[in-house]
């Protein structure tokens, strides 16, 4: 049934081609992606026990959910035969969650000489997945009040999170680096600055003095539940101050400050195959250590590498900085007009990918702006509500970035 390549000319060239060869070389790529969720929950809530500053309120809750993906590429991406595209293989697997959770409420003091209102919360979880075992998290808080106008708050918590489905079992999806990543490219030429991948290069490529690539990097991306992939975890703690100030008719306004420092543990992500390469092959323990090089494979028929970029976990991530929250809402004609406004600050954007790396600080780069927010503005009218939102990034080291509704455009600054 082979169609053969028409006859280069002018008109080939240029692109037009018959209609029987473009029916034959050209298909249409459709694939099917399913997610199925199924949650049973039960909650439990009221007042407890009624204080002379106001009634405990408690919760109570108990949640099952199972959730499972069937994503299947078109055949033709199954098997590779899409010239130029990457090859795609299905993505499916399946997780049950249990979790059983509480929080309290107590009202301390309220109405009192420099305390207005004095509250604090608490909240404990317990969570317990398939296929990532069992874990406990918990929040703490207080509010402070010392005028009706003014409150102070602070929390502190932690939480857990299994990976994704996706990042669990995404299947394998190839791409290629060029043949000059190779850390074992002339490697002969590396023995006195480099002695460790020389050797390590060696004993893969006995015989050879030397070795010259010439085979592009195969590179999978695809789920890191087979290479040990674990949950993340954080702790955070925040500091805010509330404003409220009577405007009278004028409106209503509230202003808030909220400092935020929040570190995640085994943060879920993907390494990238130039970080994985040079530490597979700079390893003193090669092969015999597992670590990254448990992710690099090499051909012993053509000595090509295949690297599988797997959803990983990273050492560390630490995010600081401040969230300004600017809302007043006025009475306007028939109905109220709201203003709504969010910035955010970001003070530090440290990462830290392999435990015994330096920490980058990444704050201001692409990716990691030093400044986010949106603005809101909101008219409604009985059950009509009209909106007009912004949200921007910018104050990075090359470009800000700017995305309005429903367009996006972006500003050079």
């Amino acid at each position: 049934r082979c169609i053969p390549f028409p006859a280069l000319n002018a008109a080939t060239i240029g692109g037009d081609l018959p209609g029987n060869f473009t029916n034959y070389i050209f298909r249409g790529v459709e694939g099917n992606t399913k997610y199925d969720e199924t949650v049973i929950s039960a909650i439990f809530d009221g007042p407890l026990y009624t204080l002379p500053s106001g009634d405990i309120q408690g919760v109570l809750g108990l949640e099952h959910r199972r959730a499972e993906i069937d994503d299947t590429p078109d055949p033709n991406s199954i098997a590779g035969n899409l010239y130029n595209l990457t090859s795609a293989t299905p993505t499916r697997g399946k997780d049950n969650v249990t979790e059983a959770y509480t929080e309290i409420e107590i009202p301390l003091a309220r109405n009192q000489p420099l305390v207005d209102d004095l509250t604090f919360n608490g909240s404990f979880r317990f969570t317990e997945y398939d296929s990532y075992g069992s874990d406990t998290t918990y929040k703490l808080g207080l509010m402070y009040s010392p005028l009706n106008w003014v409150t102070l708050r602070v929390t502190e918590g932690t939480s857990f999170r299994a990976p994704a489905l996706f990042e669990q079992y995404q299947g394998a999806t190839s791409g290629f680096l060029s043949q000059a990543n190779d850390p074992c490219n002339n490697y002969g030429a590396i023995q006195a600055t480099n002695p460790i991948r020389y050797a390590n290069c060696a004993a893969e490529l006995p015989g050879l003095p030397t070795f010259t690539a010439n085979n592009s990097i195969r590179v999978l991306s695809e789920g890191g539940a087979a290479a040990g992939l674990e949950a993340e975890t954080s702790k955070n703690i925040t500091f805010g101050l509330i404003l409220q100030p009577s405007l009278g008719d004028a409106g209503a306004l509230s202003l808030a400050v909220d400092y935020f420092d929040i570190k995640i543990d085994n943060g879920v992500d993907q390494p990238g195959a130039t970080n994985i390469l040079p530490r597979c092959y700079d390893d003193p323990q090669f092969r015999a250590g597992g670590g990254l090089c448990r992710l690099v494979t090499r051909s012993t028929v053509t000595n090509g590498l295949t690297v599988s970029n797997a959803h990983t976990n990273i050492a560390t991530q630490v995010v600081r900085g401040i969230d300004y929250t600017v809302r007043f809402d006025h009475d306007l004609g028939p109905g109220s007009f709201r203003v709504n406004t969010q910035v955010t600050q970001y003070k530090s954007q440290l990462q830290q990918l392999f435990a015994d790396d330096a920490a980058d600080q990444l704050n201001g780069t692409i990716n990691y702006p030093k400044l986010s927010g949106n603005l809101e503005l909101t008219y409604s009218l009985e059950n009509w509500r009209f909106r007009y939102g912004v949200d921007w990034i910018g104050d990075m080291d090359s470009y800000a970035y700017l995305e309005e509704d429903p367009a996006d455009t972006v500003f050079d600054f």
